[in-house]
């Protein structure tokens, strides 16, 4: 899957699943189910591409987004998102 990401990012659109089910303000985490039952305890990044992955953002868009919000290089940006993509992907919180 990340070399398909890799050789075409502006065509892929993911798209999330699941829902958001809890947040724990303490540990600044939120809970994500996905369609089996099961849940996942993110970070707030993890959320925020979770929610941009919405069918409309390309990968592309969401690395150019996570890019400015975070001000780092994009080969750092790019990693990062296919790392927590594929995550999310293997947790059913995600397709493409």
């Amino acid at each position: 899957m990340l070399k398909l990401i890799l050789e075409d990012q502006s065509n892929i659109r993911p798209i999330h699943l699941g829902e958001k089910v809890g947040l724990n303000a303490a540990e600044r985490t939120i809970f994500l189910k996905n369609e089996d039952g099961d849940i996942s305890e993110v970070l707030p990044l993890v959320y925020v591409l979770w929610r941009k992955a919405n069918g409309d953002n390309s990968l592309e868009d969401i690395i150019e987004y996570t890019m400015e919000r975070t001000q780092k290089k994009r080969e750092f940006v790019e990693k990062i998102v296919h790392d927590i993509f594929e995550n999310l992907k293997e947790n059913k919180l995600i397709d493409f």
